[in-house]
């Protein structure tokens, strides 16, 4: 039962369709068992189990209940499946910083490290999932021109001063095993065309796998995304990184 929870976790990291390693025709005699839940929709739980169902298995849905027609033997495992996917939501903190310059990354990882303390960091808390919004901003130089008049005389004196510019985007975290499987969709772009650069997060549309409690650039994950079409550096180089820690295993609703 050890390997098969191991695949399932397998999976659904990379949200993949199950391989059957038995025989692909539909089994000759299924049995018709009926799972209880407690914690999570019937509903949500059979799309988990979907994809991990061989040919002429069903897992359908009702009110508080899971209908599964598969061979003695395979109900056991899915309902030992559908017992470990129906635990309740944990408490997570997102937090979401901007990557500066002169942080470093191990070979061939997309974490980075830097010494650098005082980076500003949102974060928020968050229901697992459940849909929370981050808000980021940053702080651009915008160039100003006025005139100055000294001793009868016009000068034009320059300065500098530094505009926040806002985004955001909706994140959704869920935990399996040591790692967590991220959604992130935007909803906002901030644009600073006088600052000659913009921090795009139009085309951040993306769900990828991250460990737990690590620092993981968005352009990357640490793994291969599950959907790569997504833009978070802007034009002076800085890029986007998001830690998903566990904060309580039984919030409760």
């Amino acid at each position: 039962m050890y390997g098969f929870r191991a695949l399932l976790l397998v999976m659904l990291l990379q949200g993949a369709p199950a391989i059957a390693q038995e025989a692909s025709t539909p089994p000759p005699h299924g049995e018709t068992a009926v799972i209880s839940l407690i914690h999570r929709p019937a509903a949500e739980v059979a799309g988990l189990l979907g994809p991990l169902l061989l040919p002429g298995e069903v897992a359908i849905p009702d009110g508080d209940r899971l209908v599964v027609r598969a061979t003695a033997r395979r109900i056991g495992e899915i309902t030992a499946l559908a017992r470990e996917l129906d635990r309740p939501p944990r408490l997570l903190r997102v937090s979401v910083r901007q990557r500066p310059f002169g942080a470093t990354a191990d070979a061939g990882s997309r974490v980075w490290s830097t010494a650098d303390t005082s980076i500003p960091v949102t974060r928020v808390q968050m229901i697992e999932g459940r849909p929370a919004w981050v808000r980021i901003g940053q702080r651009v130089p915008v160039g100003e021109s006025r005139l100055r008049q000294v001793e009868g005389q016009w000068y034009v004196e320059d300065s500098v001063r530094y505009r926040t510019v806002t985004s955001g985007f909706f994140v959704e975290a869920r935990v399996i095993g040591e790692q967590a499987r991220v959604t992130i969709n935007p909803q906002l772009e901030g644009d600073a065309p006088e600052a000659g650069g913009r921090f795009d997060l139009q085309r951040l549309h993306t769900t990828l796998v991250v460990p737990l409690a690590q620092w993981i650039s968005l352009g990357g994950g640490g793994t291969e995304p599950l959907s790569a079409t997504w833009s978070t550096r802007d034009d002076r180089g800085g890029e986007l990184e998001i830690r998903v820690e566990v904060i309580d295993s039984s919030p409760g609703n």
